[in-house]
């Protein structure tokens, strides 16, 4: 092998060592909101845009994050992410078809999070001020809710809790 052809090989494999690094990086460093946007793409084979309306930290690790579409639809969703050393990787993503409809523009879905299992609430619902659980043993909560769209998670007790939602008079909203 000459010098000449030597060098045009040692070029050619910096190139594609750099070329394969950047797109590595790349793909590590992508923020939580094109992961999302990303999946949503993989699922429905058109753009989505979205909008992260809310962030709950379940553990150090994991967080789940509601977000609606950026169209007239109103539609929501949440996401699980998994941080790992500052790298994202989602594990779960609820589209607004996944979810059970349980009062108007009021959705409730349920995921596993290291050993516990919790109820997520999505709302769009402007009339929507608190949620009332009653727990399996009896014990009557309030969650207040503050924002439209609203993303609230609380750990479940148990699959037989009651949970009611009502708007600022205390009504029932069905």
């Amino acid at each position: 092998m000459n010098k000449r052809t030597l060098t045009s090989a040692i070029i050619g494999f910096i190139v594609i060592v750099s070329f394969i690094t950047y797109m590595v990086l790349r793909e590590s460093n992508v923020d939580i909101k094109t992961t999302i946007e990303r999946s949503l793409l993989k699922q429905y084979r058109e753009n989505t845009e979205i909008t992260i309306f809310e962030t709950f930290n379940v553990t150090n690790q994991h967080q789940i994050i509601g977000y609606i579409l950026n169209d007239t639809s109103r539609k929501c969703g949440f996401a699980v992410i998994e941080n790992l050393n500052g790298k994202y990787k989602l594990k779960e993503i609820k589209s607004h078809e996944y979810l059970v409809k349980r009062a108007d523009s009021i959705y409730v879905q349920y995921t596993f999070i290291e050993s516990a299992f919790y109820r997520i609430i999505l709302s769009t619902n402007d009339e929507l001020s608190k949620i009332s659980i009653i727990t399996e043993e009896g014990v009557k909560e309030y969650i207040d809710v503050k924002s439209n769209p609203s993303l609230t998670i609380y750990e479940c007790s148990g699959m037989n809790d009651e949970y009611y939602f009502l708007n600022k008079f205390d009504e029932i909203i069905n």
